[in-house]
């Protein structure tokens, strides 16, 4: 598709939507956008019908913060780095040269996401907010509820469902750098008993810094069967396709980060596709019993030609790298539980399985040319000419678990949550997919949380997680699985109807992790350890047309165990401190509805390497939105990184170095019908 083709594409839509604003606004639908943050009602089921299932026990470590997701014209946020600023804890990163979400909370990566109770597509995939309802967020791990989690948190997306009450919306988005989107979301009934959803959504733009054409398309179908009161069954399908080139960042030389530089040929060949259909059937069969049964499959299929650097050899060279390869990826998630409200507890007993498969095949090259760090030129580069050796990744894995959680009301304003679960997976990699890892994990959690007062709670929790091991000891036993362990204490103070305060203190720790055998070098043991400290602090404020919400998070790491020699203390990457500040006004001026919004993110100072031998600068990053309706339209300005700050937002090494995204503005319209 020629750019010139796509814009004229995206000018018509804008001409559609200016027509349409004229229209008489219908009354069924408000899309004001607004991102917000609350804390959510303890045991109340989501608008999505308690699709995570875990609800009576979000509450086991009481830091559960929920990002209620409208259209969002303020920010432009259409992944989840972008609203960063309302996680305490959490920064923005990259992962898979921006392919993958990529969250750093409480010190740890955020590699597993998951949505409507399932684990979301696992392979280098980003999901468009586009298709999101909103979102929970629980700082530390939740195994029992969810399986394999990561130890700094877990990302629970809520997809967007059919509902029975019609409506639908239309927005175009036009940027700079050649950004532009067009929307179309529809909602409404069919018949008395069907509903559906449509949406379907195309991205189009420039990287800044770099230029590389990036070309996304996101579809959603779902239809709703609500064959009696209390008993629905749910299909969805979705579809995306995503052409943006691979980005492989920047370095760090002596003379500091290269920024602006792009480091990869503008002519790579890449085709992403994927696909996930899902089933969801959830019955009250009686007033205290509900029985839900999940399902879901994804497919990707990437076929690609990678051409950038591999590491830096001195700081006017850099090794080159090209690989060529066919990625096939399947996955397949099941979850039936049960659910039994009394009048004095909750209980949810369930079992999971989880089936991940991949086929990875192609070349490659290492060192076969090299790339000048001042004037960095791919064009004489002939993937053809190069000598290039096999690549090959075949794996297969798979968990099964039982699991039960119980939430008891011990007295008044004084709850008890608990649970267990006991999974065992299987492992097997190499071109034969011989066994790589079995083994057994238990997980459990028990949290204790107190209302002294109608307007204070208290919480003490510890839960703990699970991610699986590869490889053996020299005795030839498979690894045992890696283990998460949080402590956390905290309050939150509800200080006036329009001003809350809350904090916590945690610690987490994580073992078994995988190293050489110093006593066999073939063999491995599963001896590493680490542990981050931390403390959080946030609030919210209203007055008047205005709302203030900030949270700030410190935290310190430390290597207990090193899993190589020369680690330091200090994780790569992350900072000390961490900061958001997320600043509204609404109001009406002239009687036309306004809403400005300022969300503004502070990373500290972090260490550049895992030896920690050389540290990076910190940065600040404002977002700013201001959106009205007019005409029966909601118009809105937005701009990304208003002070277009250069700044590292992600780092390993002096080689493997992802700049953040330099200024954006983007103007919208979004029309509701």
């Amino acid at each position: 598709m020629h750019a010139h083709d796509a814009r004229a594409r995206h000018a018509l839509a804008g001409a559609t939507l200016l027509a349409l604003a004229a229209l008489p606004a219908s009354a069924t639908q408000s899309i004001t956008p607004t991102v917000v943050v609350t804390a959510p009602a303890t045991g109340q089921a989501s608008s999505a019908g308690d699709w995570n299932g875990a609800l009576p026990l979000e509450d086991q470590a009481a830091s559960t913060s929920r990002l209620i997701i409208e259209p969002d014209t303020l920010t432009g946020a259409d992944r989840i780095e972008r609203l960063s600023a309302h996680i305490p804890g959490a920064i923005p990163s990259v992962s898979h040269a921006g392919f993958a979400s990529a969250l750093l909370v409480r010190g740890f990566a955020l590699t597993r996401y998951h949505i409507d109770g399932l684990p979301d597509i696992q392979r280098m995939h980003v999901r468009d907010l586009e298709t999101v309802e909103h979102i929970d967020v629980l700082r530390g791990p939740d195994a029992v509820m969810r399986g394999i989690t990561d130890p700094g948190g877990v990302v629970e997306y809520v997809a967007k469902q059919p509902s029975f009450k019609a409506s639908g919306r239309l927005t175009q988005q036009l940027g700079d750098h050649g950004h532009a989107r067009s929307t179309i979301d529809l909602t409404g009934p069919i018949g008395a008993q069907w509903a559906y959803r449509l949406v379907a959504s195309a991205r189009e733009g420039d990287t800044h810094p770099g230029g590389l054409t990036e070309d996304r398309r996101v579809g959603l179908a779902a239809l709703t069967w609500a064959y009696r009161r209390g008993g629905t069954l749910s299909f969805s399908t979705e579809e995306q396709r995503n052409r943006k080139a691979y980005v492989f960042g920047t370095v760090i030389t002596d003379a500091g980060p290269q920024y602006d530089r792009l480091f990869a040929a503008d002519h790579q060949r890449n085709d992403r596709r994927y696909r996930r259909t899902a089933l969801l059937w959830q019955d009250a069969l009686t007033e205290r019993l509900t029985v839900t049964a999940r399902y879901a499959e994804s497919d990707v299929h990437r076929d690609e030609t990678l051409i950038g650097f591999w590491s830096l050899l001195n700081n006017d060279t850099l090794r080159g790298y090209a690989t060529r390869y066919r990625d096939r990826y399947h996955q397949q998630n099941w979850r039936l539980d049960a659910r039994l409200d009394l009048d004095w507890h909750t209980l949810i007993i369930g079992r999971d399985d989880n089936r991940q498969r991949v086929d990875f095949t192609g070349t490659q090259n290492i060192g076969g040319f090299t790339v000048d760090v001042a004037n960095p030129d791919f064009s004489t580069v002939n993937y053809d000419a190069l000598t290039t050796t096999a690549r090959l990744r075949r794996e297969t894995h798979r968990d099964s678990s039982w699991f039960i959680g119980d939430r008891m009301r011990l007295a008044d304003g004084l709850d008890l949550t608990i649970g267990a679960r006991q999974m065992h997976y299987t492992l097997r990699s190499g071109a034969t997919l011989a066994p790589a890892g079995d083994a057994d994990s238990l997980s459990w959690h028990t949290g204790l949380v107190a209302r002294p007062t109608h307007d204070l709670k208290l919480h003490m929790a510890v839960a703990t997680g699970t991610a699986p091991n590869t490889g053996k000891t020299r005795d030839g036993d498979f690894l045992p699985a890696q283990r998460t362990r949080q402590t956390e204490a905290g309050a939150r103070w509800q200080a006036t109807p329009a001003m809350a305060l809350g904090g916590a203190i945690y610690r987490i720790t994580l073992d078994n992790l995988p190293m050489t055998d110093p006593l066999d070098r073939t063999a491995r043991i599963s001896a590493g350890r680490r542990r981050v400290t931390g403390i959080e602090l946030s609030g919210e404020i209203r007055s008047g047309a205005w709302t203030l919400s900030g949270n700030g998070n410190w935290l310190t790491t430390r290597q207990l165990v090193s899993t190589a020699n020369g680690l330091g203390d200090a994780f790569p990457g992350v900072p000390r401190f961490s900061a958001g500040v997320s600043v509204g006004y609404a109001a009406s001026i002239a009687h036309v509805p306004v809403t400005a919004k300022l969300d503004a993110i502070h990373v500290g100072a972090r260490h550049g390497d895992a030896a920690n031998t050389f540290r990076i600068a910190g940065y600040q990053r404002f977002d700013v939105g201001l959106t009205s309706r007019i005409a029966g339209a909601d118009w809105g300005l937005s701009v990304h990184n208003l002070l277009d700050t250069r700044h590292i937002a992600a780092i390993s090494a002096r080689d493997d170095v992802y700049q953040g995204e330099r200024r954006r503005v983007v103007v919208s319209a979004s029309i509701p019908f």
